[in-house]
């Protein structure tokens, strides 16, 4: 009887205990659902690389594309050391068609641009700087469809906010920006497209606290952030920034942070099922700094009308 009673107690423990691990498997699944999800998923989490140089970016290249994994975003500066130093975001892409090149000078994007269009690439993103007076660009090129590109290389900000009103009246919006340093001077590089969403904005020489305040105004009516480009000035950086109409996709920005902070705040982000879509660096005191645009995974927000109206007049 009491081998019996034993024998009864100890499935009724054995029965508890597997009830429990039940219930810890899934509490398990259900707090890291959205990783998880990531995970086991064709839509892999993107990855972000910091502070490459030519060769180190060259390289990482090679290894993501042996994983399917494609650049959506550069950003370039200055080291501590007069190097340029790149930051990158990749997406995992694996039946995109795409071109990427770095280290190019003003003649060499110029023929890129040219020949990869004519091949049916379309550039979707690029980025430049410069020091000396001489300019080094990159971009990233994907098969798809688009329409013509305008460019316009190294002019100064004055001309440049000409050019974009002038462009905005014939039907075309800011694509990408870029900036690099000649003779003293900031000069600029932008490329223009006719873009579906509607008209982007362009905004410029914004202090850090300016920025912060205006991404907090522009949100609010319903605008989507494409683009941060810090460009040094006495001794201080400042911002221009390219908007256009949100279609709900839902943003987080971190203003000024190093790379261990954007390493400690990924694995939240992933898990609120947020990705990197645009970050900005540049060199604050002795450390790297950072902008980065988080935004939420949202396939619907694609299809959605868009938001923001552009005001009367603006550029």
């Amino acid at each position: 009887m009491k081998n019996t009673n034993t024998r009864h107690a100890f499935q009724r423990r054995k029965i508890g205990l597997s009830r429990l691990s039940f219930v810890f498997l899934v509490t398990i699944f259900l707090v890291n659902r959205p990783v998880l999800k990531n995970l086991f998923s064709q839509d892999r989490p993107r990855e972000i690389s910091f502070g490459l140089n030519a060769r180190e970016l060259r390289q990482k290249a090679v290894e993501y594309a042996q994983k399917k994994y494609m650049p959506i975003e550069i950003g370039t500066h200055y080291s501590n050391r007069g190097q340029i130093a790149v930051s990158a975001i990749w997406n995992h892409q694996p039946t995109a068609e795409f071109k990427f090149r770095t280290g190019l000078l003003r003649s060499d994007i110029k023929k890129a641009i040219s020949e990869f269009g004519q091949d049916g690439f379309r550039l979707i993103h690029f980025t430049g700087t410069g020091k000396g007076g001489e300019e080094r660009y990159s971009g990233i090129w994907i098969r798809e469809e688009g329409q013509q590109l305008y460019a316009r290389y190294g002019v100064p900000l004055e001309e440049l906010k000409k050019m974009n009103e002038k462009f905005m009246l014939d039907g075309y919006s800011i694509l990408r920006l870029a900036t690099f340093e000649e003779k003293g001077q900031l000069k600029f590089t932008a490329i223009w497209d006719n873009p579906s969403a509607g008209p982007r904005i362009l905004d410029h020489h914004l202090s850090l606290k300016n920025l912060r305040k205006m991404i907090d105004k522009k949100m609010k009516d319903g605008f989507r952030l494409v683009q941060v480009i810090p460009y040094p000035m006495r001794r201080n950086y400042y911002f221009s920034v390219i908007w256009e109409p949100s279609r709900g996709q839902k943003q987080e920005i971190a203003y000024n942070v190093t790379r261990l902070q954007i390493r400690k705040m990924e694995k939240n982000k992933l898990a609120r099922n947020f990705h990197p879509q645009s970050i900005a660096a540049y060199r604050g005191g002795r450390k790297d700094r950072h902008i980065i645009i988080w935004e939420e995974n949202d396939a619907a927000a694609s299809k959605k009308k868009p938001k923001g109206k552009l005001p009367a007049g603006k550029s």
